[in-house]
C-alpha cells in the first residue's frame, strides 16, 4: 500500500489531488495535529501538508481564469473537501479534551499553520465565477450582463470580469395547471 504523503508529493495536477481526496478522511491527534487518511492509502499526513499542495495546484488558474467545465468540478472538489476538513477538526477540537485543545492552541500559533489558513482564505473562489468566455460556452442561451458581478486582478496591468451564473426560474406550485 502506498504511502499517502508520497501520492500526495507526486500528484501534480487537480486530477490526482482530487482523486486522493475522494475518499480521504480527517480527524486531530491528541497532540492537537489535524490529518488526513484515505482507505486506500497507508499512514496519514497534515491537513497543512494537503492545503499547500492544493494551494500550489490551484493558484496558477486565477491567473487568466479559463478553465474547463471538468476543471471546475475538480476544483470545486477539492475547495469543499479541504474546507469541511477544516471545519470537522475544528468541531472536533471544540469537543476534545483540554489538553488536546491547549496543544492544538500552541501548534496553531507556532506552527506555518496560521500562515497557510490565511492563504487558503485568500484564494478566490473560482467555481461560482465564470470569466466571458467560459459564461458564453456554459451558458449559451442566457444573456450576458454589460456589468460584471465582480471584478479580478491577477496582477496591476490587468482585470478579468467575472459573472455569476444566470438566475434559475422560479418553479411554481402551480404549473402544473397550465397549458
Amino acid at each position: 500500500m502506498t504511502s499517502i504523503s508520497i501520492s500526495l508529493s507526486k500528484a501534480n495536477s487537480i486530477d490526482a489531488l482530487a482523486t486522493i481526496l475522494s475518499d480521504a478522511r480527517t480527524n486531530i491527534s491528541f497532540w492537537g495535529s489535524r490529518y488526513v487518511t484515505n482507505k486506500h492509502f497507508s499512514s496519514t499526513v497534515t491537513l497543512t501538508e494537503v492545503t499547500k499542495k492544493a494551494l500550489s495546484l490551484l493558484n496558477s488558474y486565477p491567473k487568466n481564469w479559463d478553465y474547463s467545465t471538468t476543471e471546475r468540478t475538480k476544483i470545486k472538489t477539492i475547495m469543499e473537501k479541504i474546507d469541511s476538513f477544516y471545519s470537522t477538526t475544528s468541531e472536533l477540537i471544540q469537543e476534545s479534551s483540554f489538553l488536546t485543545r491547549l496543544f492544538c492552541c500552541l501548534r496553531e500559533t507556532f506552527s506555518s499553520y496560521s500562515s497557510v489558513r490565511k492563504a487558503w482564505k485568500k484564494l478566490p473562489d473560482m467555481t461560482n465565477f465564470y470569466s466571458k468566455n467560459q459564461y458564453l460556452e456554459t451558458f449559451p442561451n442566457a444573456p450576458l450582463s454589460p456589468n460584471p458581478d465582480q471584478m479580478y486582478q491577477p496582477n496591476s496591468n490587468e482585470n478579468i470580469n467575472l459573472y455569476l451564473p444566470p438566475p434559475q426560474p422560479k418553479r411554481r406550485w402551480f404549473h402544473f395547471f397550465k397549458k
